[in-house]
């Protein structure tokens, strides 16, 4: 095997505890917590030619927050994150931390920059949505610091969170009849308003193929338990912040929570002005662009 010391970058210091791990459900705020942490002059932005920048002292924080701002202006069509992401920081996609053995993690596709962000106490932060990926990436980072975003449901309702949503709408066109609604119905609630010759087909003729999409409440309930009992088992023995969800509904709310998360975090130029502009431009620009 090839030894770190002649591979040509230097060495990652996988035992740095700058990492800080958002946990959250796809589609419930986790990016915008990210990036109104990653605002810090502690902290980089989910970028790396952004982050290597600030490292090198070439990008300030007034102009980071002008970054996020115009990007999210940018936002149309479909969500797009703002187009930051974790491999876009890090060089390496969340499947190489499944798929490949931790111990081998110094040879993986990492960005040059990596190798001094693992050895500064800048934070930087990595999105993970299930359990799985989390114990993966604490195999490799096992100093990091969890956050976990709670009591998500009532914001991605109100956000109308769907998965499955371009399959669905893909799925429905396929089968509808010319009579049915343009739209498929994204959720139980919404299927059992259906006329009931149209709910008999999709379950009896089409062999309840729709339920692939959308999910009987009871059934939706045990599978958020299992999920929620596999996260609880892997923070176990771990100091985890819970950020509320609920919070994100209300800016108020949502500052006050920041300003502690920012704390527990450990960066402490939390700017109030900024993060309430952000999150009320945030609020209404995510009704506007689906997810």
């Amino acid at each position: 095997m090839v030894e770190y010391q002649s591979w040509p970058r230097q060495r990652i210091n996988f035992d740095n505890d700058s990492a800080v791990f958002v946990l959250y459900p796809w589609g419930a705020g986790g990016k915008f917590l990210i990036n109104s942490l990653a605002v810090s002059a502690r902290a980089v932005l989910q970028d790396v030619v952004l982050a290597q920048q600030q490292m090198d002292r070439h990008l300030s924080v007034a102009e980071k927050k002008l970054i996020i701002l115009n990007r999210l202006a940018e936002e149309k069509d479909r969500w797009q994150d703002l187009h930051f992401s974790v491999d876009a920081l890090t060089g390496v996609n969340e499947r190489c931390y499944i798929i490949e053995p931790p111990e081998t993690a110094q040879y993986w596709p990492w960005n040059n920059f990596v190798s001094t962000l693992s050895r500064s106490s800048i934070r930087w932060f990595a999105d993970i949505h299930d359990a799985g990926h989390l114990a993966a990436y604490l195999a490799v980072w096992p100093r990091a610091r969890i956050i976990r975003i709670t009591n998500t449901k009532k914001f991605t309702q109100w956000r109308r969170v769907n998965y499955n949503r371009e399959a669905l709408q893909h799925f429905w066109h396929a089968v509808r009849d010319t009579s049915w609604p343009d739209t498929a119905p994204e959720t139980w609630e919404e299927f059992v308003l259906m006329p009931l010759d149209i709910q008999k087909e999709l379950l009896f003729v089409r062999h309840g193929d729709i339920l692939q999409f959308i999910q009987h409440p009871e059934a939706q309930m045990k599978l958020e338990q299992a999920r929620q009992h596999e996260i609880d088992q892997v923070c176990s023995e771990r100091e985890v912040y819970e950020f509320n969800g609920e919070c994100l509904l209300d800016t108020d709310q949502c500052l006050k929570t920041l300003e502690q998360c920012y704390q527990w975090v450990g960066l402490y130029d939390f700017d109030k002005a900024f993060l309430e502009c952000y999150h009320k431009q945030w609020l209404e620009k995510i009704q506007q662009v689906p997810i």
